[in-house]
């Protein structure tokens, strides 16, 4: 008689109900961690690109510091950083006269407003 109540249950709309309640509850779980496993490899693509650029620009770095342990290394980087000749030497500044300078703007163009600059696109002159 026990048997007979048990496959009564399994069969009832309630044993039903529980069923589709579960299955909704474990179909939401998966896919909340298959979401989550993506946004991971997602990250993890993002971390190993960033990994590399740092490995990149950590040799750069360290070939940097070997040039400047160097005498040369040292001497350049004072030559460019502080514009600085040897005893002896001159320095030659070549200036390319073809190119055009800009004439700075007045006072009042600098001050007008987008809506002022465009209207004056508009006006007849």
């Amino acid at each position: 008689m026990n048997t007979s109540k048990f496959k009564t249950f399994i069969f009832s709309k309630t044993a039903f109900v529980l069923s589709l309640v579960l299955l909704v509850i474990v179909a939401r779980a998966a896919w909340s961690v298959n979401n989550k496993a993506r946004d991971t490899r997602d990250n993890l693509a993002l971390v190993e690109a960033e990994l590399a650029e740092l490995h990149e620009r950590g040799e750069y770095l360290e070939g940097e510091i070997s040039y400047l342990q160097t005498e040369e290394g040292v001497e350049a980087e004072i030559r460019d950083k502080f514009n600085v000749v040897r005893d002896g030497e001159e320095v030659i500044v070549i200036v390319n006269e073809n190119k055009e300078t800009d004439t700075p703007k007045s006072v009042e163009e600098e001050k007008q407003t987008l809506f002022q600059k465009i209207g004056k696109l508009f006006k007849r002159k």
